[in-house]
């Protein structure tokens, strides 16, 4: 089968889609991956990549189309749907505020279980005590068991920090938009 892959991030930085593009062309299936220059989490592009680097090159048999227009697009296509949405929000805030805050808080509360960040994965084991792979031959997740958080980890405090910086962040933009109106 062939399968096209457009993804901002591809090798040589390192996320989930690398695993999955490798193990669907060891199944056989012939893979094309369009993304953009690698730079992630660095201000430069890895090294042997740049503006005038080749845009087409085979990585373990997937052809890579590195297309700096082509991810250009996706980005502004997002900003769009940004600024859309955020639109569209506004009006349904100024014609039903109560319905529109208790709807954005009910999707909040349910998502939490999702983000919260001091969870540990629990495998789903068959009756015999194997684990269970998915289609990617990963361990199955069966469900996470949920802790408070570890003061003696650092990360703790990164997650925390986070947090009160995103609320801070949420009051500075709630009191400008006051003061502009």
């Amino acid at each position: 089968m062939n399968i096209l892959v457009v993804s901002q991030y591809f090798y040589p930085e390192n996320f989930k889609i690398n695993d999955l593009i490798f193990s669907l062309k060891k199944r056989g299936h012939q893979i094309t991956v369009l993304t953009g220059k690698p730079n992630y989490s660095k201000t430069h592009f890895f090294d042997g990549y740049g503006w005038k680097s080749d845009d087409f090159e085979t990585i373990n048999d997937p052809k890579v189309r590195r297309l700096l227009i082509i991810m250009c697009v996706f980005t502004l296509g997002s900003i769009m749907g940004l600024i859309l949405f955020s639109n569209i929000i506004k009006r349904v805030l100024k014609k039903h505020p109560q319905l529109t805050l208790a709807s954005i808080i009910g999707f909040i509360t349910g998502t939490i279980s999702l983000v919260w960040p001091w969870k540990i994965e629990v495998f789903k084991y068959d009756n015999k005590g194997a684990l269970i792979l998915n289609s990617l031959g990963n361990p199955k997740i069966d469900y996470y068991h949920y802790s408070f958080p570890d003061f003696s980890n650092p990360f703790t405090y990164e997650v925390i920090l986070s947090i009160l910086l995103g609320v801070i962040l949420i009051f500075v933009i709630n009191y400008y938009g006051k003061k502009r109106t």
